[in-house]
């Protein structure tokens, strides 16, 4: 299986890539030069794609069978806002899958996803998801509470920082999850394997 897999440079999309590379051959879509070196030694093509660029995803994901998409932010910034991160990318890769002729996408997400959510991150989830959902392509959204990474643990102020905005919206349920890392596969029948380490939780939409 030829599987494409965007913001294959984070923490989850290394270790997806690791997975996947013995049995699949996987087209690794990251935004620039630097998250390409990071790329380096995985057997995997690597391309550097704008998100946003529906046409250039359809490039990339020419000859795939499934999509993986990693993309998202938990907090945006001026040069990065929730709409760029989530809604922009969603519409390229569902306009991208229908013209690649994939068969499946599969989405992660984040626990508490709603378009009419108060919270922006959430609510950008969630509309996220619905261009997606309402795409000609099948799609699986896999809401997760959050994914950390090995040196995602600083100060507890930090932490207590990060979760604040989600605790005050009252509509997302969070479990921190000390040292979570959530591996995806999609397996040749196009079913998907959720291997927590430790323990945790996720919800399937």
């Amino acid at each position: 299986m030829r599987i494409l897999v965007t913001g294959a440079n984070g923490h989850l999309g290394r270790r997806l890539l690791g997975r996947l590379a013995d049995d699949h051959e996987v087209v690794a879509v990251v935004r620039s030069p630097k998250a390409l070196k990071i790329l380096s030694g995985f057997r995997c093509q690597s391309l550097i794609v704008d998100y946003a660029d529906g046409d250039a995803l359809a490039v990339a994901a020419r000859d795939c069978d499934c999509a993986v998409h990693l993309v998202g932010i938990i907090k945006e910034t001026d040069k990065n806002t929730y709409k760029q991160a989530h809604e922009l990318p969603c519409a390229a890769l569902a306009l991208a899958a229908e013209k690649a002729g994939l068969k499946q996408i599969v989405a992660l997400s984040i626990l508490g996803s709603n378009a009419e959510s108060a919270n922006g991150c959430l609510a950008s989830r969630g509309v996220s998801e619905n261009i997606l959902l309402q795409g000609p392509v099948p799609v699986t959204i896999l809401r997760v509470p959050m994914v950390l990474g090995d040196n995602d643990f600083g100060p507890a102020k930090n932490l207590i920082g990060l979760f604040l905005p989600f605790v005050k919206s009252s509509i997302a349920l969070f479990w921190f999850v000390p040292f979570l890392v959530i591996f995806l596969a999609v397996n040749k029948q196009h079913h998907i394997r959720v291997l927590l380490d430790r323990t945790g939780f996720a919800q399937v939409r």
